[in-house]
């Protein structure tokens, strides 16, 4: 079974605190016995929640926006173009439906992308 430091590290480092801090909260706890700990910070999880509480993410969906924009002036816009004589939009207008479904998963790839990058970054920077 795993004791109060390794719960309180294992919290800590869940919660994306840094080693210095990790390392801090673990010598605090370290002089006093096992029953003790928890009488004196509570719970392991309680008391990393006090001690790096998680930072709210603001979710991005800025390029999914853009993708749903682009989504419907291609599927809008294209179609009028082309019933409006406009050149080169004959061509593209049975496209359309097509065109839009691929812009918006094209914006909701990029975020997924940035989302993946964001994740790998807040790793490296732990590890």
């Amino acid at each position: 079974m795993f004791d109060y430091t390794d719960r309180l590290s294992a919290a800590l480092r869940a919660r994306g605190a840094d080693e210095a801090l990790v390392r801090s909260a673990v010598r605090a706890v370290e002089p006093l016995e096992e029953r003790d700990r928890v009488s004196a910070f509570g719970d392991p999880e309680d008391y990393a929640a006090r001690l790096a509480p998680e930072p709210r993410r603001r979710p991005r969906v800025g390029l999914i926006l853009l993708g749903l924009v682009l989504a419907v002036v291609l599927a809008i816009g294209l179609p009028v173009m082309a019933a409006a004589g406009v050149p080169a939009t004959a061509a593209l207008a049975p496209l359309s439906p097509v065109l839009a479904l691929l812009a918006l998963g094209a914006g909701v790839l990029a975020e997924f992308l940035r989302y993946l990058a964001a994740g790998r970054a807040a790793t490296a920077s732990r590890g």
